[in-house]
């Protein structure tokens, strides 16, 4: 939310040692100069195009368009009624980088999900659902209509039998055999219990993508306090927090996210050549690049991947 240039290019470094080959830079939601400021600084990063490590392959901007009833970690005084001449301003602003927008679709208009839908869809932009409490209905809507994802399955969203909301209705949405529709899955034993994981693995396989969620405090010392936009987070009980204890994301990178689930599984061997695409394969496909995109990315993270060493091999 804060950084300059300089400090970018050290995250770049630091997730590629840490095994990432490339990574969607997340917002915040704080007041709105903070989030046109901090989109400004990574459009012009990303658009420089030289990195010393992991590649950005856009901006994803969660919030500041949630229901306040669902906003997790986020600051409530921040949540903003969604406008689209705002999105067209932070487009601008980013150099056309936005690449995932999470919204809440029941904060939409028809006119406004209309617009946004085509507009998303001609700009290679994901809308994805999140942090909030849609309908089955409205959620079904907003998924015919054009969102084709959904942010953090299960946290800061509403679930029951009698109205299965986000989830229920981009399962019903997503076949097995093939899916045009992604799940943010986060699978580090604290967001979702292990059989959660599992429910949402077996009922979307083609469609299911590995997030860390990871915040600034993420491996840091137990109890050093970072600033994290308009929050203070800390990394404690292998997550990142709040002061109260409350969950404000995740506390590790991806590769040791997922070797710690992979190492708790029955088969290890066999999860890996099941599971692996859920970090290489499916969130690229997720992320809506061109062709011309993915072949630069996919040269790019090969060339560092013959010069990096031996130990640190991205995924």
């Amino acid at each position: 939310m804060t950084a300059d240039e300089a400090h970018l290019d050290l995250l770049s470094k630091k997730l590629w040692d840490a095994g990432l080959g490339g990574f969607v830079a997340t917002t915040l939601t704080a007041d709105f100069s903070s989030v046109k400021r901090a989109v400004e600084n990574l459009g012009k990063w990303i658009r420089r195009g030289k990195f010393p490590g992991a590649i950005p392959l856009g901006i994803h901007l969660e919030g500041p368009y949630l229901s306040p009833k669902a906003r997790g970690a986020h600051p409530e005084n921040s949540i903003r009624a969604f406008s689209m001449s705002e999105v067209l301003e932070l487009w601008n602003l980013s150099q056309k980088t936005l690449k995932i927008l999470t919204i809440a679709p029941e904060i939409l208009s028809m006119a406004d999900r209309k617009h946004l839908t085509q507009w998303a869809k001609k700009n290679r932009v994901v809308l994805s659902a999140g942090h909030s409490q849609a309908s089955f209905e409205v959620a079904a809507q907003a998924f015919a209509d054009g969102f084709s994802a959904v942010t953090h399955a299960f946290n800061a969203m509403a679930f029951h039998h009698r109205d299965p909301g986000i989830l229920g209705a981009a399962l019903a949405a997503a076949p097995k055999d093939a899916s045009e529709l992604y799940l943010e899955v986060i699978p580090d034993g604290i967001h979702l219990h292990p059989a959660t994981v599992d429910w949402l693995i077996q009922s979307c396989p083609k469609g299911t993508c590995f997030v860390s969620d990871c915040t600034p405090a993420a491996g840091l010392m137990a109890g050093k306090v970072t600033s994290f936009g308009p929050l203070q987070v800390q990394f404690k009980d292998r997550a990142s927090r709040l002061a109260d204890g409350s969950l404000a994301g995740g506390g590790k990178p991806l590769p040791e996210t997922y070797l710690n689930w992979l190492s708790n599984r029955a088969d290890p061997g066999a999860e890996l050549k099941r599971s692996l695409p859920f970090l290489t394969e499916i969130p690229l496909r997720a992320l809506r690049l061109s062709q011309a995109e993915e072949r630069a990315f996919r040269k790019n993270r090969q060339v560092r991947w013959k010069t990096a060493p031996f130990s640190v091999k991205p995924i």
